[in-house]
């Protein structure tokens, strides 16, 4: 097994936070690998223990321990769910374009659908946006404008028109 190892701190790193020192001397290592580490104690400056946002000061030794940059592998492969829309979800989502061309939507969002999911949504706009796909082989990079009340809608266009004519 490795042992661990002490670095000094050298004056371009005076006034860094403890994070940031790790980001620039390990790459590799993610951020919540060190805070775990530094949550038990095992990265130590100047024999004590510290935070992430610790700031150093030249000369000051930073304990490293031995740390793979690799993921567990006893961690589990964790799949995210994503959900689709069902026909009748995908025939609503394409009732309620106000407007399409190559760069925008517009979609008139219906009242207690949200926009995006969260603990316990399941059925959200964001999770049926492959409904909008058409005959696309994938999503499409629109911006997408929500509209709650339509007629706010066709007064922008109606004024964006004039404008550009």
């Amino acid at each position: 097994m490795e042992q661990a190892k002490t670095f000094e701190v050298i004056p371009e790193e005076s006034g860094l936070r403890l994070d940031r020192w790790f980001k620039r001397r390990f790459p590799a290592l993610l951020h919540g690998r060190l805070e775990k580490l530094l949550r038990t104690g095992q990265v130590r400056v100047d024999g004590g223990r510290v935070k992430a946002g610790f700031r150093l000061d030249t000369g000051q030794m930073v304990r490293v321990p031995p740390f793979s940059t690799s993921a567990p592998d006893s961690a589990p492969e964790t799949k995210k769910y994503v959900p689709r829309a069902n026909s009748a979800d995908q025939h609503m989502l394409r009732n309620t374009i106000l407007h399409m061309d190559d760069a925008v939507i517009v979609i008139n969002k219906p009242a207690g659908l949200a926009v995006q999911g969260g603990s316990g949504t399941t059925r959200h706009i964001d999770g049926m946006l492959d409904a909008l796909q058409f005959d696309a082989p994938e999503r499409r990079a629109w911006c997408i404008v929500w509209i709650a009340i339509p007629a706010v809608f066709y007064c922008w266009r109606e004024m964006l028109c004039q404008q550009t004519n």
